[in-house]
């Protein structure tokens, strides 16, 4: 008997798309944090709130990114594993 695997299908693509769009937050903050000419002395705490924000930004980014990355791999096991089970339940005609 085959089992739905509709849901889990959705789950691995929003997972993928929000993973798609904090990668892409994480270059347009990294982006407009290069330009700022204080950039270079955020890390030790010398530089503008709004560079301060940025920095902080970039780095709170960067986690979530790495959970977004082990979530994705998650779900996509998940997908292929119920996929898998679905092939080889299917009958075959020899």
């Amino acid at each position: 008997m085959l089992r739905n695997n509709r849901q889990r299908a959705r789950n691995a693509r929003l997972v993928f798309l929000l993973l798609f769009l904090v990668s892409g937050g994480l270059v347009l903050l990294s982006m407009v944090g290069q330009t700022r000419p204080d950039w270079a002395v955020s890390a030790v705490g010398a530089s503008s709130s709004l560079t301060a924000l940025l920095y902080l930004a970039v780095g709170v980014g960067s986690m979530v990114f790495l959970v977004m990355i082990v979530l994705s791999y998650v779900f996509l096991i998940l997908w292929l594993r119920r996929a898998y089970y679905n092939l080889h339940s299917c009958p075959t005609y020899a």
